[in-house]
């Protein structure tokens, strides 16, 4: 079904009037009853495709002869297709409730470099995280991410992709976990019940950890705030470490199960200042009642 012509005038194109053949099914074609002459034989190109063999010499007809081979390559344009997704639980397979994510750059590193330089093919996510490379011609594609500030790519690399004509390749996926953050406040538990009643006060610098898929710590501010920043996927204890003379008031919080772009408030801590009485026994001297000097 490709029209192959004998270009006349040398202009590329099929013009009226020009001799020209379609190709069977086995891409063959055949020119008979040419009479003596210089012959340019060439292929009307078809959408989608690309030329793969440059233009055939020409062909000086003589009387009699045959002349084989006379063929050309083509190529199949293609279409690299996958998905950008937010990896809730950060187990790098994409799950149910594991939605898109626009506007994220995916690109062909041309240079193995792992960062999108001037001149390397690229497009960003639509609105359901899908992305498409569409008209790749021939050759071996390494299909990288522009990772974005607070994020960690789940998912390896994908694999260098060989493009083959006419072969479409879909499922070319990026799974990403946004970092979460726990945040809460260590107060001074006046009354000891456990509980953050008004006028109770924050504590500066104490310190809080988080134990669990990933360990780090924060200090209270002058206001008894903390925050916890750039936790990966898992599950944590939150506890405070305690002070000499001081005691905690409020329980341990239940585990926390972190998902992508979480922050969990309000995860608090009431300390109690054990208080000091004291006073001094006297030899009352008078038995006044009073302590007096001597």
């Amino acid at each position: 079904g490709w029209t192959i012509f004998l270009d006349a005038n040398g202009n590329g194109t099929l013009d009226v009037g020009e001799v020209n053949t379609t190709t069977d099914g086995n891409g063959n074609y055949s020119f008979t009853g040419l009479l003596p002459g210089t012959y340019k034989v060439r292929e009307v190109q078809q959408s989608g495709w690309i030329r793969t063999s440059q233009n055939p010499n020409d062909v000086v007809a003589t009387s009699g002869g045959t002349f084989p081979n006379v063929d050309f390559g083509n190529y199949q344009l293609v279409t690299l297709s996958g998905q950008k997704y937010n990896d809730m639980n950060g187990n790098g397979v994409k799950d149910a409730g594991d939605n898109g994510l626009q506007n994220w750059t995916i690109f062909f590193d041309a240079n193995d470099n792992g960062t999108l330089d001037g001149g390397e093919t690229n497009l960003t996510t639509d609105g359901s995280g899908n992305y498409s490379f569409t008209n790749v011609g021939p050759g071996t594609y390494k299909v990288r991410e522009v990772l974005q500030s607070g994020w960690m790519q789940t998912t390896a690399n994908p694999s260098d992709i060989v493009a083959v004509s006419g072969v479409n390749i879909s499922g070319i996926v990026f799974g990403n976990f946004q970092y979460a953050t726990i945040s809460g406040q260590k107060f001074n538990d006046l009354n000891g019940n456990g509980v953050k009643d008004a006028s109770e006060p924050g504590l500066q610098g104490w310190t809080i950890k988080v134990t669990g898929a990933k360990s780090d710590s924060s200090v209270t501010n002058a206001s008894g705030n903390y925050t916890i920043t750039g936790l990966i996927a898992g599950t944590y204890s939150v506890t405070e470490v305690l002070q000499s003379g001081w005691i905690q008031t409020t329980t341990n919080p239940a585990p926390v199960t972190l998902t992508s772009g979480q922050t969990v408030s309000n995860i608090n801590f009431g300390n109690f200042k054990n208080p000091v009485i004291s006073g001094v026994k006297f030899n009352d001297a008078n038995g006044n009642g009073v302590k007096e000097t001597g």
